[in-house]
């Protein structure tokens, strides 16, 4: 197995590095955030410091079988394994990953209230709801021209937003943007998510749907499956004869 992690710095620059095995990462469908743990080891200066807090990370697992990729934010850790005088030396890194949702919890709305008429046709769709909300959050984007965070573009989230009629929200301004994304799922059964953008930035808001089901088994009997089971019990047998016998005569 092989683990490669892609590093996206502050500035925009990308490193990749090689990952110690084992990694480990756990995957919920939930709104409890995804998270992991990796080391690498390399030769760096003295000087360079520790990875930024909450960079982006891009973990590549290959295997005989697969490829899968996880994005993560991530916080980092190091320590000095060899010391090679002024110029540097080699060090060990430790990376606590967290899903990149949880920046979500760090943008305060500057309050927010959905309110619907009472002709049905007129009411907004969670679609409205939720380009509204990404127009004022956070709250010092409210005035600019380009919102910090745009909706997916995958077209069965799109769809189901906009065939969904919207409940009436209020949100204080002690609401995180997490907050309000996490009620707004749950009128469809889904998870708010944050992913990346086409420009490696996570900025992009789209949703889990809970109970999605790639496949439906119909049968349990696949035609090369034995689903029949046969026995014989002892006790199914009788083992004694006996009668009820009245006015009985003897000669």
């Amino acid at each position: 197995m092989s683990v490669t992690v892609n590093i996206l710095n502050k500035d925009g620059t990308t490193e990749t590095v090689q990952a110690l095995c084992p990694i480990a990462v756990a995957e919920q469908l939930g709104v409890e955030l995804d998270g992991g743990t990796m080391r690498f080891i390399r030769t760096e200066s003295h000087s360079q410091g520790v990875i930024a807090p909450l960079s982006g990370f891009s973990v590549s697992v290959d295997t005989s079988d697969e490829n899968e990729t996880f994005s993560f934010i991530g916080t980092d850790s190091r320590s000095l394994l060899v010391n090679n005088g002024m110029s540097g030396g080699i060090y060990k890194h430790s990376v606590n990953f967290v899903e990149a949702s949880k920046l979500l919890q760090g943008i305060m709305i500057d309050g927010f209230a959905v309110t619907q008429p009472d002709d049905i046709a007129q009411r907004d769709s969670l679609y409205d709801v939720l380009q509204r909300l990404l127009i004022v959050a956070p709250f010092d984007y409210a005035q600019s021209t380009t919102p910090k965070f745009q909706i997916t573009q995958d077209t069965t989230v799109i769809l189901v937003l906009n065939n969904t009629v919207a409940p009436q929200f209020k949100w204080n301004t002690q609401t995180s943007l997490w907050e309000c994304l996490v009620q707004i799922g749950a009128v469809i059964d889904a998870i708010p998510r944050l992913i990346r953008a086409t420009n490696g930035q996570f900025i992009v808001v789209t949703f889990s749907f809970v109970n999605v089901y790639a496949t439906e088994v119909n049968a349990i009997y696949d035609g090369a499956t034995n689903v029949v089971g046969e026995n014989v019990e002892e006790g199914q047998y009788n083992t004694a004869l006996s009668a009820i016998v009245e006015n009985l005569m003897e000669e």
